[in-house]
């Protein structure tokens, strides 16, 4: 009779456990923060783990930003680490979300804040979120001959082309500039 219940009772464990699948986001609790890894229980068998390199673009600390109780999302890397944990990301969940936020932007042509980070040949480079977008020197608002001053401004762009298969992005101040008059 006890095996019959020992087997009864790991069957309703299993069962009250969720079920987890790569690719997919889910959403714990963070259990702790140890160096640069953030612990996450959610509710399966194994923790989860969001180490440093997928925690964020930016110089954050994990501990500036999630305390033990808070609720994290992330998305699921690989259901087993090699350690037994829950390889998790927020980073990519991050980017999953800004790309879909910049997608539904140009689709309904609003216009999109990106920061000037890279000097090129014949423009600037600008990034939205994690997304570059390429701004030929003559779709800037002004006429300039060095592009430098550029660097580091933030600028309102319209997307005037999109191709995401070819991962080409190209952006316009001037287009929005002029828009902008014509409302007036």
């Amino acid at each position: 009779m006890a095996n019959n219940e020992e087997q009864n009772f790991a069957q309703l464990y299993e069962d009250s456990l969720k079920k987890l699948q790569e690719g997919t986001v889910v959403e714990g609790t963070v259990i702790n923060i140890i160096g640069d890894e953030i612990f996450v229980d959610l509710g399966y068998k194994a923790d989860g783990i969001v180490p440093r390199d997928e925690f964020s673009y930016k110089d954050e600390k994990a501990s500036d930003k999630y305390k033990a109780g808070d609720k994290i999302e992330a998305y699921i890397l690989r259901m087993n680490d090699g350690r037994g944990n829950v390889l998790l990301s927020t980073k990519r969940l991050q980017t999953k979300q800004l790309r879909e936020e910049f997608e539904n932007n140009v689709k309904n042509e609003k216009p999109v804040e990106a920061k000037v980070t890279d000097v090129v040949n014949g423009g600037v480079i600008a990034t939205c979120g994690n997304i570059k977008i390429f701004v030929p020197q003559t779709q800037l608002a002004k006429k300039v001959t060095d592009l430098v001053e550029y660097r580091g401004k933030n600028l309102a762009l319209k997307v005037i082309e999109y191709n995401p298969e070819k991962r080409k992005i190209v952006g316009s101040e001037r287009k929005l500039a002029n828009e902008e008059r014509q409302k007036q």
